[in-house]
């Protein structure tokens, strides 16, 4: 017998956005969206779905006032990073920033009506600075907070770190010797690598259809170094996401994924959940009403050690280490994955010595887990937009800064 169930999920969405191109504001947008997505399951697979648009609903804030207070946060920023620029140096800097305040309802009859809200900032960055014959580009798209007192510090402090490895990287010298390396990421690139080379391994339609390099691995086994944990969670102070339910309604609860090297478990949404016969925790996400929801990553943290990053650094004879990734894939069937580094430095006898010109990292998830070798205590908070399918969700990562043995450069 037909095992049928339905899900109702409501949206309410305001969207604002603001540019700054050339030190200039071009344009705001202001959008509000609405709907519902009625979906009717048979055990556990998508029979029926239905969409409604809702041409009523008022702006939780007023969009007028929302410019008027990014326009005076902007220029603070703008003014500030200009003042740190050389005589020498010409600095380019666009900036767009979008406002999302979601309000989601959803109905099913396995947990009645359960509600969440949602309010952030999407940035996206790009700087390009020019040095006699020489110049550095930046594109990078992050997630903020919005309250005003940390959006407008931690705007700040993301574009002062941004302009201070633009400014180290103009005139970077190639280096031809690089092959297998020993690498100390920062904790700004070491949160880029865990979400694009581990994290993703996790969602439950990659272990369900055996495209994981965990889908034959029993929790139990060692999979990295001991030193090192890593749980998904749903909130951590000062990042962006923050959920108290996921898009099935399903309360969000910590789900440790690597538990001192030993595999622990896996992010499952509510349909796969019951086909596996494992409990839901809260991972279950959509962009919005019109799509169907995926086990996705919420908030990747990966615990604290011990270690002080300027002894790893002492430590190290020869190495890099890379401050900031620009881009990064993996495939999720065999492991393999690829870094493209956009800020990285000579490791030399214990001391940080040059930067180099920017290459691309490759490696494999299994082995470089259980090549890590430090976990530093400098925790890092951080969250951007992470794509899967044509579905677009805010993400997070908490993680301090790695070192990790035997990756190769290209």
């Amino acid at each position: 017998m037909n095992n049928f169930y339905k899900e109702i999920f409501t949206e309410y969405k305001t969207i604002y956005g603001l540019s700054l191109i050339n030190n200039k504001f071009e344009f705001g947008d202001n959008m509000q969206q609405s709907g519902k997505g009625i979906r009717i399951y048979s055990n556990c697979y998508e029979k029926y779905y239905f969409q409604s648009i809702d041409s009523e609903f008022k702006s939780l804030i007023s969009f007028t006032d929302w410019v008027n207070q990014t326009i005076e946060i902007l220029t603070i920023a703008q003014k500030e990073i200009s003042s740190l620029m050389g005589r020498n140096s010409r600095l380019y800097l666009n900036l767009n920033v979008w406002y999302t305040d979601q309000f989601v309802k959803i109905k099913r009859v396995e947990n009645g009506n359960k509600t969440d809200r949602r309010v952030y900032s999407t940035i996206r960055l790009r700087l390009r600075i020019q040095r006699k014959k020489s110049e550095y580009s930046l594109d990078e798209v992050f997630n903020l907070p919005y309250s005003r007192k940390e959006f407008s510090q931690q705007l700040l402090d993301y574009l002062r770190y941004a302009l201070e490895g633009c400014c180290q990287m103009v005139g970077a010298k190639y280096y031809p010797d690089i092959s297998t390396e020993n690498v100390l990421f920062s904790r700004e690139a070491a949160a880029f690598f865990i979400h694009e080379a581990c994290s993703h391994h996790f969602e439950a339609d990659a272990l369900l259809g055996g495209a994981s390099v965990f889908s034959n691995i029993h929790e139990g086994e060692y999979v990295a170094n001991s030193i090192f944990s890593l749980a998904d969670i749903s909130n951590y102070p000062g990042c962006a996401l923050s959920l108290k339910v996921d898009d099935e309604g399903t309360e969000c609860i910590p789900i440790p994924l690597i538990s001192q090297g030993i595999l622990s478990g896996g992010l499952y949404d509510f349909r796969r959940a019951k086909l596996l016969g494992k409990k839901a925790g809260g991972n279950g996400r959509r962009h919005d009403y019109r799509y169907p929801s995926l086990p996705r990553i919420r908030i990747s943290m990966v615990s604290p050690g011990t270690s002080k990053l300027d002894d790893v650094i002492s430590d190290i004879k020869k190495g890099v280490f890379i401050s900031r990734i620009r881009s990064g894939k993996v495939n999720i069937v065999t492991g393999k994955f690829s870094l493209a580094v956009s800020e990285v430095y000579l490791i030399r006898n214990g001391k940080i010595a040059y930067p180099i010109a920017p290459f691309t990292i490759t490696g494999f998830t299994t082995s470089a887990l259980k090549n890590i070798e430090a976990v530093c205590d400098d925790l890092y908070v951080t969250s951007h937009p992470c794509g899967k399918g044509d579905q677009v969700v805010p993400v997070g990562i908490v993680c301090p800064s790695l070192f990790v043995k035997n990756l190769k450069m290209g």
